[in-house]
């Protein structure tokens, strides 16, 4: 889900995910620099990459995801949730997992996640714990950056 939102927010490209963009010494020398690699692009119009990017923001500013659109004006998002049902200790529980998927800029850097909260309901209830991340990440982690 989160390659295929980054590509929504890049305009199309499907880039391979890391999770480091440089190696640094203990004093600050840069080591190595890890560079996007554009795997390959959508076989989709830039419209119709637009028409769900102008959708998945206003998700995140009156839709679901709402909440998330006053923290930054680039935050897209869409939220959903999968039924479920499982027996546990022979007792049948009923239910469904909440996601959220979405990206946002912050230092000229952009940020793409996706976030599955087993058994927590319908999508929109995972949007109180990204608002917690993005706040934090905006406040690099400051004490009570969740405030």
């Amino acid at each position: 889900m989160t390659v295929m939102t980054s590509a929504i927010a890049n305009g199309g490209k499907i880039v391979k995910p890391h999770l480091v963009s440089r190696i640094e010494t203990p004093t600050g020398q840069t080591v190595r620099v890890f560079e996007p690699e554009v795997v390959r692009t959508l076989d989709v119009s830039r419209s119709t990459i637009d028409t769900v990017r102008e959708g998945m923001r206003a998700a995140a500013v009156t839709g679901t995801a709402q909440g998330l659109g006053q923290l930054d004006s680039s935050i897209i998002a869409k939220t959903g949730s999968a039924d479920a049902g499982e027996y546990i200790q022979g007792v049948y529980y009923r239910g469904a997992h909440s996601w959220i998927t979405g990206c946002f800029d912050h230092d000229n850097e952009n940020y793409c996640f996706t976030v599955m909260q087993q058994w927590g309901g319908r999508g929109y209830k995972t949007v109180p714990i990204m608002n917690k991340f993005i706040n934090c990440v905006y406040n690099d982690f400051a004490p009570a950056c969740e405030n």
